[in-house]
């Protein structure tokens, strides 16, 4: 028996050529000599067949020991290419500035608007903490650049230990503060027993201690007395808050009124949300005040609405204000007394008004403001009652410095909004957003606006078309010749329209599709117009 040599090894194999070859296959029993040669032949081939299981695992422990040593240079020379990143690189100065840059955008959502969403900075994946887990380095320069640190967010809900508190105010050492002490208002049935437990106490007045770096508070809680005793300390001590926000996170109010905020003088911005008591009965510096988001994110119960006149009170009480929203879907209740009262605010440049309905005191509203300086109005109602058209229009007349004008309700009539436009300020209006309603002749307004003589210095349209509105080839054709006509005839003297945008408020995509097919189709013999597409709103443009 001839032995073979493996070609990859080395090794030497025996030949195994079958003793009996003529057997195999057949049904023929072997003869005893046969016998005894097959015997032996499986002997063999049962000792070789140890031999290559032996030889099997040492490779396969070759292979692992291989393995090993690749993934260790290769872990080597990550290392090593790291210190060619130019991250390494990065002054500590400059990763500081990033650091910021990243933990403020992840943490505060919407920071020019009110409500602002303070996320949860304790969170590891995305605050300060995630930072101080990358490498020693990263986590050095976090720990240095006390900015990181100067957001928090308290979530008061049942805990035995806090211990993260005391390590963010060290670290943010003597910077300005940006809190939110937050009642999660969900499973928590008896919040003043959990609000006055013995751990949560303790890291609200750590925070409380800490009321002289104040900047920006938002305190969303019941006013409750118990629940603001731990805030005693910060009384005479908020002198750098300069933003405020109040908000009544449950309907139980026992009459109290928070008064440590007495002395902020540097206060320009107050919110104050679901408040069951009158502005002029809070005690603040409001003469500083120059901006005021009053209203509710829900609708409120009738007892806990504050009478119009009551508010119009608070009003006279904020000289300085120069940006008024108010933002209520219930309302104001109804005037204690029938009031003439005018209320005048030279300052203020811009006002918001969201409604869901047109409830009580909206009528009085436009009857008592006086606004002369006024340069962005935004009104959006979602009531399909009877607009207050008359006092609205006695208002509007006197704003003869408006230059934006947003004015969506569905119960507005085309009259009565082609009557807007014409009392509109001659030179005044660049920006105007507008609803229309649901009319076959809903047309007559684009023809209106297609003069020159309407507001010749119009450069931005909006138009909101509401649920329910039929999109027909007549409006679709009266759109694009004002559009064009606006675009490309400018009179001597008056603006060029830039763009004009359709939205649509409360209807489905296919309408939006076959809004976009007619525009294409009818575009193909206008020149001088470029038509866009962004999420659910349709745009021409001047090519």
């Amino acid at each position: 028996m001839a032995n073979l040599v493996c070609s990859l090894c080395g090794s030497q194999l025996e030949d195994r050529s079958a003793p009996v070859p003529e057997l195999l296959g057949t049904n023929s029993a072997p003869t005893s000599i046969q016998t005894e040669a097959i015997e032996k032949y499986l002997i063999g081939i049962g000792n070789e067949i140890q031999l290559l299981e032996t030889r099997v695992q040492q490779m396969r422990a070759a292979i692992y020991e291989l393995q090993s040593q690749q993934e260790s240079l290769k872990a080597i020379e990550k290392e090593h290419r790291a210190l060619l990143s130019p991250a390494q690189r990065v002054y500590p100065e400059l990763l500081s500035e990033i650091f910021t840059f990243f933990v403020h955008s992840n943490l505060v959502e919407n920071p020019g608007t009110h409500f602002w969403n303070i996320k949860d900075n304790f969170d590891p994946s995305c605050g300060p903490l995630l930072l101080t887990s990358i490498c020693r380095s990263w986590r050095r320069a976090a720990i240095a650049t006390p900015e990181l640190w100067t957001i928090i967010r308290f979530v008061v809900r049942p805990r035995r230990r806090f211990n993260l508190m005391d390590m963010w105010i060290e670290r943010s050492r003597d910077q300005k503060l940006t809190i939110a002490i937050v009642d999660p208002n969900d499973y928590i049935l008896d919040f003043v027993a959990v609000a006055t437990g013995a751990c949560n106490q303790q890291v609200l007045r750590l925070v409380s201690s800490q009321a002289h770096r104040w900047q920006s508070a938002s305190f969303r809680l019941p006013y409750v007395k118990e629940c603001w005793d731990a805030f005693a300390a910060a009384k005479g001590h908020i002198q750098r808050l300069e933003r405020l926000e109040l908000v009544l996170s449950r309907e139980t109010w026992r009459g109290y009124i928070p008064d440590m905020f007495s002395d902020g003088r540097l206060l320009t911005d107050l919110t104050l949300a679901n408040c069951p008591f009158p502005i002029s009965r809070f005690p603040v510096r409001s003469e500083g005040i120059t901006r005021l988001w009053f209203g509710s994110r829900n609708k409120l119960p009738v007892r806990s609405l504050i009478p119009i006149d009551t508010f119009f009170e608070g009003l006279m009480g904020l000289p300085s204000l120069t940006h008024l929203e108010i933002q209520n879907p219930t309302g104001f209740a109804p005037a204690r007394s029938p009031s003439t009262q005018v209320i005048s605010l030279p300052n203020l440049v811009i006002f918001d008004l969201l409604q869901h309905f047109q409830p009580h005191g909206i009528a009085e509203l436009w009857q008592a403001l006086q606004l002369p300086n006024l340069v962005s109005l935004r009104v959006r109602f979602r009531s399909r009652r009877p607009w207050f058209h008359s006092p609205f229009l006695n208002f509007f007349i006197h704003c003869s410095e408006l230059q934006h004008l947003t004015l969506i309700s569905p119960s507005i009539q085309q009259e009565q909004l082609i009557e807007v436009l014409q009392l509109s300020p001659a030179d005044g209006i660049t920006k105007l957003n507008i609803g229309l309603p649901n009319h076959p002749e809903s047309w007559r307004v684009l023809d209106h606006l297609a003069s020159q003589i309407t507001l010749p210095r119009l450069s931005t349209l909006d138009i909101t078309l509401f649920s329910g509105f039929s999109v027909a080839i007549a409006f679709i054709h009266k759109l694009v010749e004002m559009a064009w006509s606006r675009m490309t005839k400018v009179a001597q003297g008056h603006a060029q329209l830039q763009s004009v945008s359709l939205g649509f408020e409360g209807l489905d995509g296919s309408l939006i599709t076959q809004t976009l097919s007619l525009l294409r189709t009818t575009l193909q013999s206008w020149d001088g117009i470029r038509l866009a597409h962004k999420s659910e709103s349709i745009i021409l443009e001047r090519a």
